[in-house]
């Protein structure tokens, strides 16, 4: 359990630019957006910005109890994978040029504290749950069904050079191919395997709406073409396409127009009481993540960020303290291993429109219990 001193010690050096593993906090949306008071009615809130807002970790979650992580709906028939890709890319493009593997899906069983040291030591975004299901609460673990003094498995996305670390326990669990800006093709994958896929903006009537593709029994002669969203007889030749009267050569449709930035940004900020204001928080690191797509920035001088991918479809937006000018670590119960990452809060999922998204504001306040 962590000490209100640390506390203390965590917003003095917050203030003056530095973050780093410590202790979590309460995080508040500034009044004007007023987002807590729309989370006492709903779940998913539509903001004035335009993007629509869901939580991920509940701001009574505090220092002294573990909350979990809780998982929501699994990704069905592999949207990712490189095959579902190509076929999205020839659904939109008409061919699959440049769809290869990008990204690969992995995990790690570490055995000790060396090799869990050595892993978080690589830089990359490690997960105690697996990454192909939807995270609908953030928390400080989830439950592998391990007992809890036991180092569990960690995934994440690694680039196909990868090499793992010599000793730590390791699979691979999945060839992907993950873009980076291409939205559309995104969505054509999830729409292919039966995904749910959420319009490209939100509206007041229904900001977590989602679209399943309806897909008709074509019968035994035929089958459903998602490209042309109809059904098309077995028997046409390759490079054909059943016109409801006969085969005909296909054309591919034109390509969609460029999407709109959908470049995740915004500020974070902390209140402090000294002063009575709002200031920056200054190298605080932010983590994006929607399934397997992760991108990881900072704030900079101002406490603003801006990703370097582009998110469709309800993006996590996670806060990490931590840097490179100093470390604080704290016990956290039982699962010692914990120690060994920086304290997170989840601001949000967010849809919708994400260039300039509402600040956050960290209270400075050592009250835990939730702000009425």
């Amino acid at each position: 359990m962590k000490k209100f001193p640390l506390l203390q010690l965590f917003f003095l050096l917050l203030l003056n630019g530095f973050v780093f593993q410590s202790c979590k906090k309460e995080i508040q949306s500034e009044p004007a957006v007023d987002i807590n008071n729309k989370l006492a009615v709903s779940s998913s809130t539509l903001l004035s910005s335009g993007s629509c807002y869901e939580t991920l970790q509940p701001d009574w979650f505090d220092d002294s109890a573990q909350t979990p992580t809780i998982l929501g709906a699994h990704l069905l028939n592999s949207p990712y994978s490189v095959a579902v890709m190509q076929q999205a890319s020839q659904n939109l493009y008409g061919n699959s040029n440049g769809i290869s593997i990008n990204k690969k899906y992995v995990r790690f069983k570490p055995a000790d504290e060396t090799q869990l040291t050595q892993l978080v030591n690589l830089g990359i975004e490690l997960y105690d749950y697996p990454l192909d299901y939807e995270v609908t609460q953030e928390g400080d673990f989830y439950d592998q069904g391990l007992p809890e003094n036991e180092i569990p498995w960690f995934y994440t996305v690694v680039d196909p050079s990868f090499t793992p670390p010599t000793g730590i326990q390791y699979q691979l669990l999945a060839d992907l191919y993950v873009p980076d800006d291409d939205i559309f093709l995104e969505n054509e994958a999830f729409l292919i395997t039966g995904n749910p896929v959420a319009p490209l903006d939100c509206d007041t009537s229904s900001p977590a709406k989602s679209i399943t593709p309806d897909v008709p029994d074509c019968g035994e002669d035929s089958h459903w073409d998602y490209g042309l969203r109809e059904c098309v007889p077995n028997d046409c030749p390759s490079g054909y396409v059943w016109d409801g009267s006969q085969c005909v050569v296909y054309i591919p449709p034109p390509p969609p127009p460029p999407p709109a930035s959908k470049q995740p940004s915004g500020q974070i900020l902390v209140f402090d009481n000294s002063r009575n204001t709002n200031v920056p928080v200054r190298q605080a690191g932010i983590v994006l993540k929607r399934f397997f797509k992760i991108d990881r920035v900072y704030t900079n001088d101002n406490g603003n960020f801006t990703s370097n991918k582009h998110f469709h479809n309800k993006v996590n937006i996670v806060v990490k303290f931590k840097n490179d000018n100093i470390k604080i670590r704290g016990l956290r119960g039982i699962r010692f291993y914990q120690m060994f990452f920086p304290i997170k809060h989840g601001i949000g999922k967010f849809s919708g429109n994400l260039n300039n998204l509402a600040p956050y504001v960290f209270n400075e306040d050592t009250d835990f219990k939730k702000r009425t």
